[in-house]
């Protein structure tokens, strides 16, 4: 198998998929199609769900391929969960006026409201977006205390399936367990337990899988020719289709950001990137950085056309034309945003997707 890590057109690939799925989870916050129910369906709970999974095995291919298992130097992670930690700080503080507004109008009082932030806050992400920030440093660190225990490679992506198989019951097959309320005890153990880490949707049972699926590229342990990837991830896609299918017939979902189909998708999906020649350009490196901004802004933007038109009295709620605009919104202030941080000055702003 080629050496992918020593390709600079691995770079540019990832780039290009990056972007296309920083505006897949846009379509994910806000409906792109109007009133084509099935359409939104089908982006919403199917297509647009490969987009975080692919992030998170980025990630973990960029940061793991710096170093190697027999060798495995840990002070890569350190910087990155700083880099990670400094970005998550930056956004919680950019994102407190929506949650203040979620606290005061708690049903359960200002206090309540407090304690469920300070749960999520360290659970599952201070708001939107950004469990993914929070996802990704746990599941980083994990990975590399078990590489630094030496824990066998085999085994860390058992362990993260087992996990993610697990992470599925609260999920989109939870209507598999609800028969357990038969049983009280077990019952009460498992909705104490949802009281304290909130969902399945973090780095112990979604994010440590699919980092560790960027561990084994990075560590060049998977060998797949470019035909066979694009076949597994077209059977792939085919059978994740039938799944949301059939959980949506059935009424199983508790959250549909999780399938079993979309581990082989995602796995596939990321071999295929990887196997994409295409020329270094400038264009790709930008593309990167907008990427993150939109990921991370959208929701901001979400909310002021949301205000704006509400102010307005216009209701543009489930329209093509509201997708639109957050879309141009969400790209044109990245775009401003970089160029802020171009200049001298302004350096700082960098943080804000670096």
């Amino acid at each position: 198998m080629q050496d992918f890590a020593n390709k600079q057109y691995v770079y540019p690939s990832l780039d290009l998929m990056k972007f296309i799925c920083s505006i897949l989870v846009v379509m994910i916050h806000i409906t792109p199609f109007g009133e084509y129910e099935f359409l939104n369906f089908a982006i919403h709970n199917y297509v647009a769900r490969i987009a975080v999974p692919y992030f998170f095995v980025t990630s973990g291919f960029l940061l793991f391929r710096k170093t190697s298992y027999d060798d495995f130097n840990i002070n890569y992670t350190f910087k990155y969960v700083l880099r990670l930690l400094r970005m998550y700080l930056i956004w919680s503080v950019l994102y407190f006026y929506l949650n203040y507004r979620i606290i005061i109008n708690d049903e359960r009082g200002s206090l309540h409201g407090i304690l469920i932030y300070i749960r999520d806050f360290i659970f599952v992400g201070s708001y939107g977006g950004l469990w993914y920030l929070n996802a990704t440093i746990f599941s980083v660190i994990l990975i590399s205390i078990l590489i630094k225990k030496k824990c066998s490679l085999r085994h860390i992506i058992l362990l993260a399936g087992i996990l993610y198989i697990l992470g599925l019951f609260d999920q989109s097959w939870f209507g598999l367990i609800t028969p357990l309320r038969q049983i009280p005890e077990f019952w009460f153990g498992l909705r104490l337990l949802q009281k304290v880490i909130a969902t399945t949707r973090n780095g112990l049972f979604e994010g440590f899988l699919f980092v560790g699926f960027g561990m084994m590229f990075a560590f060049n342990l998977i060998k797949i020719t470019r035909k066979k990837a694009l076949w597994g991830f077209i059977i792939s896609m085919l059978f994740m289709f039938i799944e949301t299918i059939v959980v949506r017939h059935f009424n199983l979902a508790k959250q549909q950001d999780m399938y079993l189909f979309l581990v082989p998708v995602t796995f596939f999906l990321f071999d295929l990137v990887l196997h994409m020649e295409i020329k270094e350009r400038k264009i790709y490196s930008i593309l990167r950085e907008l990427s993150v901004l939109i990921f991370y802004i959208h929701v901001w933007i979400i909310f002021i056309v949301n205000e704006s038109f509400d102010y307005l009295n216009i209701d543009v709620n489930s329209t093509t034309l509201k997708f639109i605009l957050v879309i141009f919104l969400s790209i044109l202030v990245s775009c401003g945003i970089l160029k802020i941080s171009r200049m001298k000055q302004f350096w700082w702003f960098q943080y804000l997707y670096s």
